[in-house]
């Protein structure tokens, strides 16, 4: 990863991490559930946004690629990049 982004995605990962144990503990206290389902949440948002940033700084590190004039760079590096975004949408 690129520095600019290393330093927001660790910061955003780690307030998921904070987020988490906070829920884990909601759950263990038997919380209201409908307070689990929004903070858990928002765990889910925070795991989300640290995708993009990864992502994001992927296309500015490697996206060179897709400048290049084989095809087969080009395509290998397209195809991993809808994979991971496939991956990332799955439900369950």
């Amino acid at each position: 990863m690129i520095p600019p982004y290393t330093e927001q995605t660790t910061r955003t990962l780690m307030k998921a991490r904070g987020q988490l144990n906070s829920v884990i503990a909601m759950v263990k206290d038997d919380r209201y559930c409908m307070d689990l389902i929004q903070q858990n949440n928002a765990v889910i948002g925070l795991l989300r946004q640290a995708n993009n940033l990864m992502l994001e700084s992927h296309l500015h590190s490697c996206g060179s690629a897709l400048g290049s004039k084989r095809a087969t760079t080009r395509m290998r590096f397209i195809k991993e990049i809808l994979r991971a975004c496939n991956i990332s949408q799955r439900k369950g």
